[in-house]
């Protein structure tokens, strides 16, 4: 639940989750703000800053004598002696014993709180001392946030100096239950945890879901750190693309890329591919952005320059004619840009120079050779699978074995999925699972130095949905009530859908394997309750849902101490009872020290 108090011109609004003792000395520390998006102009940020001063000021006190010698004003007059003036200090006393002892005793005390509050006392979970200007190992912890739903990529940013490193997600709040909000308003957004302790650093939020999310491609504000660039929707009108600070949570701009004339409304997966980066073709110091766009015939067919400092449309769009539809906008090596054009049921590669885009949108001439190679730009990569693909094969590389994860059919009616280990030097395959219902999520990967070697490995997820004829009573209900957009976008019949309920169970298995052997450990599991809106047997939308989760594994040193954590996150729905009114959407984050983790799995193993 977010709760806003703004009494004294201060705005909070934090999420719920699981608290500490400690959550209060946190709020002191770090910002939450909660400001309006997308409303034509840059939210303004509130913020407070708390400045205990104590001023001491110290006043040296000087004794003057003026000594005339005893002579008095008519002597003086008469022997006409200048006057001798001097300036004495009374002389210091020897200070007595017991004073002594209790000025040592007082210097000893201080010495004794400074060093005790420095390092004795155990830091906090909120991160707010740090031992020798060194941010102290991040430990084990696991916390929940309510009526969110977690999605897509975790990203890592720097957080505060010192104090390691934060995680920022994209989330959407419950779509399913809404009408049973206790009337505060909850809405989809961005949001930062601080990576030592998974308290909120700070979120933001958004008119509609946002759709992608990378931060670590451009540094806006050039700062040395690179910012976050967050692609949203506007419904059907089109999209809202921004950048933001990854500390603050400040958005820097925003650009909205509203779609042409449109004679239909285009599907939003259509035109859902993350802009290329480009080297700075406008001089302003920051690199600057290729995008797609839905053009005047409903089809993803245009593309736009976008400037990287300040969001601004560089030029006019450029029409791809000879394409119905574009996707995978890049730019390689030689300043080429490629797009897969389909057209007609068929598909081929469409390219064009960067200096003749340019100046078929400006009218400008551009001079490559003064622009960063292409090769060395990152670019955003996508890790899964598109919505609408009925048929994967995903292929993961790591200590010269590949993973294959093969995804067929739509979930959970008639998707199927295999799992295989394959090592091509030895020409040995090992099955690792396959099922029906099941689906396989995008891997980690895993190298870790041990006593016993370099041990290299993979880390998945998966979902195995409960046979239909085991689903609970529950199951299968009318919902005649306002659905979320998405919902009525899609639903054109005067039959209500169905809410359905499913139990689903998601299982994390790590793979690991070094030169002379392989393990296959199924490290967790959890029951997770989905809702799904049904019509005519076709599933309309989900919550949570698959494509959402599929990234919700990510290995990675929060504490900058050479070590590893394993970062992961599910959303489900809990409740007391089976009746609708209880039904709460949560979403659980856990961080694992991944050396401790993997030393107990591996004990455990060779003990069984």
């Amino acid at each position: 639940m977010i709760n806003t108090d703004s009494s004294q011109g201060v705005v909070y609004a934090p999420l719920c989750q699981t608290m500490s003792d400690s959550e209060s000395e946190e709020e002191l520390l770090h910002r939450n703000h909660n400001h309006a998006r997308f409303q034509g102009k840059l939210p303004s940020v509130t913020s407070r800053a708390v400045n205990n001063i104590t001023r001491i000021e110290n006043h040296l006190m000087l004794s003057t004598e003026i000594n005339y010698n005893n002579v008095t004003g008519n002597d003086f007059e008469g022997q006409n002696v200048p006057p001798t003036w001097t300036n004495t200090v009374p002389e210091k006393k020897s200070m007595s014993t017991p004073r002594r002892v209790m000025f040592f005793a007082s210097i000893g005390l201080c010495v004794f709180v400074t060093v005790g509050f420095l390092w004795l006392l155990p830091c906090s979970d909120s991160a707010t001392c740090t031992g020798g200007g060194k941010a102290p190992k991040t430990h084990n912890w696991l916390r929940d946030y309510e009526k969110i739903e977690l999605k897509g990529m975790i990203n890592t940013v720097a957080g505060l100096r010192g104090r390691g490193k934060n995680l920022i997600f994209m989330y959407r709040s419950d779509r399913v239950f809404a009408e049973l909000d206790d009337g505060e308003h909850h809405t989809h957004g961005i949001i930062s945890l601080i990576g030592r302790g998974g308290q909120v650093a700070w979120y933001d939020e958004m008119p509609e879901e946002p759709r992608a999310i990378d931060c670590g491609l451009v540094d806006v504000n050039k700062n040395g750190e690179p910012d976050c660039l967050v692609i949203g929707e506007l419904g059907q009108m089109g999209q809202e693309i921004g950048a933001l600070d990854p500390i603050s949570g400040e958005w820097l701009w925003h650009t909205t890329l509203k779609s042409g004339n449109m004679t239909k409304i285009p599907d939003p997966d259509d035109c859902s591919d993350f802009p290329a980066i480009l080297p700075d073709i406008n001089g302003d110091g920051v690199k600057d952005l290729m995008h797609l766009v839905v053009g005047d015939t409903s089809q993803c067919n245009n593309v736009i320059l976008i400037s990287g400092i300040n969001g601004q449309i560089i030029g006019k769009r450029y029409a791809v004619s000879d394409c119905g539809d574009v996707h995978k906008l890049g730019i390689y090596h030689d300043f080429l840009v490629h797009v897969s054009c389909y057209r007609n049921h068929s598909s081929f590669v469409f390219s064009l120079h960067l200096d003749t885009l340019y100046k078929a949108v400006t009218g400008k001439e551009i001079r490559l050779e003064t622009l960063t190679h292409s090769k060395l730009i990152g670019q955003h990569i996508r890790m899964g699978q598109r919505r609408n693909t009925v048929n994967q094969l995903s292929i993961y590389r790591n200590g010269g074995k590949d993973l294959y994860v093969q995804n067929r059919g739509k979930c959970p009616h008639s998707c199927n999925m295999t799992i295989r280990l394959v090592d091509d030097k030895h020409d040995h395959e090992l099955p690792i699972r396959s099922g029906k219902g099941a689906y396989g999520m995008v891997p980690t990967i895993l190298n870790i130095s041990s006593s016993k070697g370099m041990v290299s490995g993979f880390i998945i997820k998966l979902w195995e949905w409960t046979p239909s004829s085991e689903e609970p009573s529950f199951a299968n209900i009318r919902m005649p009530r306002d659905f979320p957009e998405i919902v009525r976008n899609h639903t054109h019949s005067p039959l209500e859908p169905i809410l359905r309920m499913r139990v689903l169970r998601e299982v994390v298995l790590m793979i690991l394997f070094n030169a002379t052997d392989t393990r296959v450990i199924n490290t967790s599991q959890n029951n997770i309750v989905q809702f799904c809106l049904e019509q005519h047997g076709e599933e309309i939308f989900c919550q949570p849902d698959v494509n959402n989760q599929e990234n919700s594994l990510l290995i990675a040193d929060i504490d900058n101490d050479g070590s590893q954590e394993l970062i992961s996150f599910y959303t489900t729905f809990i409740s007391s009872d089976n009746e609708k009114e209880n039904w709460r959407l949560i979403t659980y984050v856990q961080l694992l020290r991944l050396e401790s983790e993997l030393a107990k799995l591996t004990d455990s193993e060779s003990t069984n």
